[in-house]
């Protein structure tokens, strides 16, 4: 429970964030045109289902991009015998 409540202190603002940046992306769109948002159909709950779209797509990305480093990671470890450079300098 204490790692999901780490997890959320940690979302929850980047999400803020990103609404907010959003919803200010989308006023400078539509002011171009000299409308607002609203007028083209585009209200809060539009924008958070946008957002919630693009943050499942980047962990959709993320996790198995971190996976493949960490797997890289593993197979140099592997292939390498868990040699580093201080075994090259005689230092242990």
């Amino acid at each position: 429970m204490g790692l999901i409540e780490r997890i959320g202190s940690i979302v929850a603002p980047i999400a803020v964030a990103l609404y907010a940046v959003l919803y200010i992306g989308m006023e400078q769109i539509y002011g171009i045109f000299g409308i607002n948002p609203q007028q083209a159909g585009i209200d809060q709950s539009v924008l958070l289902g946008r957002l919630m779209g693009t943050l499942v797509l980047l962990l959709l990305v993320l996790i198995p991009a971190v996976c493949l480093i960490v797997g890289i990671c593993w197979l140099i470890d592997k292939v390498t015998v868990g040699f580093t450079c201080g075994d090259l300098a005689g230092k242990e």
